[in-house]
């Protein structure tokens, strides 16, 4: 039980470098895996990015869930957290994916049933990008180091408005109070 509820829990809230570090190199977990090898190939295939064989090997560890008490109620919305993070992580290194190829690389009925969950995931910008309808692309938003410049200089000036009208708060304060205490 232990290697199946820390494999899920893993991938569903950590990060691959998190997984590789305190769930496959752990020598403590590495223990309760040796007793369910399918939750051991599950981690090593996520760590290796090779998500469609991740998603297989998800699948088979998640009918095991199922069967749990404690786990099997909350199997599908465990499966559907892991399979948000496999996406983002898919997302990462492209500019631009397909989406047709995208979703059978991921395990998806259809594009359309991917292009759902990657717009929940632009709306709660987990993924910065944008979907193409017509050339059915996914298109990553790369900002312009132009517009972050400027951000980031009106984020300063901001600042700096702030803190010069403390200042200046400041000294009107200590000029009203040596003139108080002049009399």
């Amino acid at each position: 039980d232990i290697a199946l509820y820390g494999s899920l829990a893993g991938l569903a809230s950590l990060s691959r470098e998190k997984v590789k570090k305190d769930l496959i190199d752990n020598p403590a977990f590495g223990k309760y895996l040796d007793h369910l090898s399918e939750c051991g190939r599950l981690l090593r295939s996520f760590y290796a990015a090779k998500y469609s064989e991740c998603l297989a090997h998800l699948d088979n560890v998640l009918s095991l869930a199922a069967l749990d008490v404690v786990l099997g109620p909350h199997v599908s919305k465990l499966k559907a957290v892991i399979r948000e993070n496999i996406v983002v992580l898919y997302t990462q290194p492209f500019v631009s994916s397909n989406l047709e190829s995208m979703a059978k690389a991921l395990r998806f009925d259809s594009a359309e049933a991917l292009e759902e969950l990657l717009v929940g995931l632009i709306e709660r910008k987990l993924i910065h990008a944008r979907i193409d309808g017509t050339s059915g692309y996914l298109v990553k938003y790369v900002a312009n180091p132009r517009d972050t410049a400027l951000e980031t200089i009106g984020r300063m000036s901001q600042t700096l408005s702030i803190q010069s009208e403390l200042m200046l708060a400041r000294i009107k304060f200590l000029e009203e109070e040596t003139v108080k205490s002049k009399r």
